[in-house]
């Protein structure tokens, strides 16, 4: 079976939930939106993320499906 379709599979997931803003550490790793992208979550209401998807103050994604390019669980799995 594909990652994907084993995501139903999961009851309990350690995740990172982060603010808009990238800590330093996330800087230097390199996994994070750079200042272009940031300027857009931003305008769009971003409060925060979770696993690199970032939500708006209701708790709904500010990226569309096809905009995020995170690969992994989406949001609304999580949830």
């Amino acid at each position: 079976a594909d990652v994907v379709s084993r995501f139903d599979e999961v009851d309990i997931a350690i995740v990172g939930i982060g603010i808009l803003e990238p800590s330093q550490l996330l800087k230097t790793s390199g996994n994070y939106y750079h200042e272009d992208m940031l300027q857009v979550l931003a305008a769009r209401g971003a409060v925060g993320d979770i696993c690199l998807h970032y939500y708006d103050k209701y708790g709904q994604p500010v990226l569309r499906d096809d905009e995020d390019p995170v690969i992994g669980m989406a949001l609304e799995k999580v949830k």
